[in-house]
């Protein structure tokens, strides 16, 4: 990869290619509860809706404020292509769930407590995470403790 934001677009659109049966199905419903017809679809022809499918979310998702408005997937992404762009981190087995947690919490909440090596690698100013969601991410204990108490009382 030769720039940083193509690998994030590579991430989110593997991630994406997991969920294109969802707008898939759905439309297949609505098409059978409006017309009353159950479209009948081969395998080969499934396939072809979710690939293009997968095309519009992969196009629109390179649009920042798209991506901003689905942070799971957005921050998850972020992370998966940090790693990859630093060829001096591997990626252990421990990190899916960091990241998930990470995803869980950055677009969603006030504050995330985790360790400093997530932290760091949620602070990496290209990444943007800081501008995009107004999440505090601590990974010192004195700090979240007075984060804390600042919100319900010491």
């Amino acid at each position: 990869m030769k720039n940083f934001k193509q690998l994030y677009l590579n991430e989110i659109r593997g991630a994406l290619s997991q969920f294109m049966h969802v707008p898939r199905m759905w439309l297949e419903n609505e098409y059978k509860r409006v017309s009353g017809v159950s479209p009948s679809c081969s395998d080969h022809e499934i396939l072809e809706r979710e690939q293009k499918w997968h095309t519009v979310f992969g196009n629109l998702v390179k649009e920042k404020s798209v991506a901003l408005r689905l942070p799971s997937l957005h921050v998850s992404a972020l992370c998966h292509a940090a790693v990859r762009w630093d060829k001096r981190r591997k990626l252990e087995a421990n990190d899916f769930y960091d990241f998930q947690h990470a995803a869980a919490a950055v677009g969603y909440c006030s504050a995330f407590m985790t360790e400093k090596p997530l932290r760091s690698l949620l602070q990496q100013k290209h990444l943007q995470l800081a501008n995009d969601y107004p999440c505090l991410v601590i990974a010192d204990i004195n700090e979240a403790v007075e984060w804390m108490e600042k919100r319900v009382g010491g």
